[in-house]
């Protein structure tokens, strides 16, 4: 037979090459070799994670534990994707636009809820209302409280504020008075932010601080402090008073400009109180709320009125616990105005049927 030389020598080259990669992989590189076995080992350590990482009440803070752990809840709400991180007790959102999406779906959602139920009882007086509502056992913070038991684990400042009123009014308003750590005076912009004020946007954290809004640890805006150096009474802020036209009732009327950013408002919130036997609850009232005056821009140097209340027409009250407004808009650079005020430049009041109370921002 016969035989080509050069053909048997490439035979001989493709057998040769054929076992070495069928033995060896002799194509492969040592770095991909090197993350093959860093690889093998996370799969060891998922399917086989150390025995004390079970009894750990957040393994996902372990960064031994983690990697077997399931350290991620993720839920759609208005049409997007929240994710609550259970390593930080953070939520987290893709966008800025898919944060205020979320944040307005709460307001509407939440508003909707009461405003439906009260429409079941259109001729009942207050007092007939609070029967009702402990009959139903109903809760006007029902759709915020379903929102965050999407994430479970999840502990909300408003959770917290609303654990910190029910100890303070079970002990006659003595105690930590909840509105001391209440700096957004918002049920809604509290629901997304965790006991330590926090949220995720993409990889940035977001902290809410009495002074502004911190992004990675740094104050957004922070020039505004020194501008507000050089203009005396420019600010955000918030105040509180209470009122109590007869004994066993107490109405809080609060006032501020915020300021978080990428959502800045203007607001007036009453929330009403009564007692019952020896304790204090909230309790259901005829009121409006209203808030109206000046805001500036960061720079206080223009600025834009507005004039708000709630219900908008005139001489009508709705038989609410809590009652708030708010002015938004668009004014300012990019939409994303930061809101000072002046001093007695913003007022907040509060209608009842017996009269009206009114509060400036100092």
């Amino acid at each position: 037979m016969f035989k080509n030389p050069y053909f048997m020598k490439a035979v001989g080259l493709v057998t040769l090459c054929t076992f070495t990669i069928l033995s060896f992989n002799a194509c492969t590189r040592p770095s991909d070799v090197a993350e093959q076995e860093k690889q093998k080992k996370v799969d060891e350590i998922a399917s086989n994670p150390p025995a004390y990482c079970a009894n750990l009440a957040n393994p996902c803070s372990d960064p031994i534990c983690e990697p077997y752990a399931n350290c991620t809840i993720s839920a759609t709400y208005a049409g997007v994707t929240v994710k609550y991180e259970l390593s930080s007790g953070m939520l987290k959102f893709n966008s800025v636009s898919d944060l205020n999406t979320v944040l307005n779906q709460l307001e509407v959602d939440n508003e909707a809820y009461n405003a439906n139920y009260l429409s079941q009882y259109p001729n009942y007086t207050v007092d007939q209302l609070d029967s009702a509502d402990s009959v139903n056992n109903f809760d006007e913070f029902k759709k915020l409280r379903d929102f965050e038991s999407l994430f479970l684990g999840y502990n909300s400042k408003r959770k917290m504020l609303e654990t910190t009123e029910n100890a303070w009014l079970n002990n006659n308003f003595a105690g930590t008075d909840p509105d001391d750590l209440d700096l957004t005076f918002d049920d809604e912009e509290n629901t997304i932010c965790n006991v330590d004020n926090k949220f995720k946007v993409g990889t940035d954290t977001y902290e809410i601080k009495a002074e502004g809004l911190y992004i990675n640890g740094i104050l957004m805006g922070g020039e505004v402090s020194r501008v507000a150096a050089r203009h005396p009474g420019c600010h955000g802020g918030k105040d509180t008073a209470d009122y109590y036209p007869v004994y066993y009732r107490k109405y809080r009327l609060k006032v501020a400009v915020h300021s978080i950013w990428f959502r800045s408002s203007a607001k007036s919130k009453a929330v009403s109180f009564k007692q019952s036997g020896s304790k204090w609850k909230r309790s259901r009232s005829e009121m409006y709320v209203a808030v109206r005056g000046f805001v500036y821009d960061g720079q206080c140097s223009s600025s834009t009125g507005f004039n708000e209340a709630k219900p908008a027409a005139a001489n009508s009250y709705e038989k609410r616990k809590s009652l708030k407004v708010v002015y938004r808009s668009n004014w300012g650079v990019g939409g994303a105005a930061v809101f000072r005020a002046r001093n007695n430049e913003v007022q907040a009041e509060l209608g009842l049927r017996s009269g009206s109370y009114t509060l400036w921002l100092p």
